[in-house]
């Protein structure tokens, strides 16, 4: 049934105008629209298996890099003035508009891994969205983490994360981070 779905890669600039990758999976009859909204640092490509998936079940999915990820990733990351929230304030966004474009009067899911589930409020269109389904989304609190990941955490946060900062103006993988580069 795979050979039924088909892939499509396609380009779409979010309001900005900063130019952005994503893959569009379409079953042959869909019944609804899904938005796969990425966690930090994982290219769309991470997300193939389920979005396959979720074609098969009669769904048309989007997923894409956010801005500085994999084929949204741009020339100059040190220099590419990218500020987090972008991801949720205008990479979301047009991704949902290319998502809509692609999937006319389809109800709109939108699947939320980590990060991608935090932008959410940031969105000035979610409305338009019939439901969210998080997954592996934190409430940001500490205390909630898993003890046993709290070193790795720090080591992230506190020392690696602003050392490559500094020497780098971006977070490359290196020293522990397998991402890619933030």
């Amino acid at each position: 049934m795979t050979e039924d779905i088909t892939q499509t890669t396609i380009r779409f600039a979010a309001t900005d105008g900063w130019e952005l990758e994503a893959d569009i999976y379409t079953s042959p009859s869909p019944k609804i629209a899904v938005l796969i909204s990425a966690g930090t640092g994982f290219p769309r490509q991470f997300y193939t298996g389920l979005a396959m998936y979720l074609a098969r079940q009669g769904a048309v999915v989007l997923t894409y890099d956010y801005r500085g990820i994999g084929g949204s990733k741009g020339k100059d990351l040190a220099g590419s003035g990218i500020d987090y929230p972008d991801w949720g304030r205008l990479d979301a966004p047009a991704a949902l508009n290319a998502l809509e474009e692609a999937a006319p009067g389809l109800p709109l899911t939108h699947l939320c891994h980590s990060v991608g589930g935090h932008f959410v409020g940031l969105m000035p269109n979610h409305s338009r969205i019939t439901r969210h389904a998080f997954v592996s989304v934190g409430t940001g609190f500490f205390g909630g983490h898993h003890l046993r990941n709290i070193p790795s955490e720090l080591y992230f946060w506190w020392v690696l994360g602003p050392y490559l900062l500094l020497r780098y103006g971006y977070i490359k993988p290196a020293g522990g981070w397998r991402g890619e580069a933030l």
